[in-house]
């Protein structure tokens, strides 16, 4: 079991994740916990919101 939490550069708890798809430049919100799901892991900050997978 893994207890996970991304603080963004605002110092606010983020719950949900933009990910960027790198083939198609798509970008979907999804919550953090089905991206963990999905197997995305490690996201980088890119700005106050907005992150992408590592």
């Amino acid at each position: 079991m893994y207890r996970i939490r991304i603080i963004n550069n605002t110092g606010q708890q983020v719950n949900e994740v933009s990910v960027t798809h790198s083939g198609t430049g798509s970008v979907y919100k999804i919550p953090f916990l089905h991206a963990m799901r999905k197997g995305i892991y490690m996201f980088v900050v890119t700005g106050p919101d907005k992150y992408r997978p590592s």
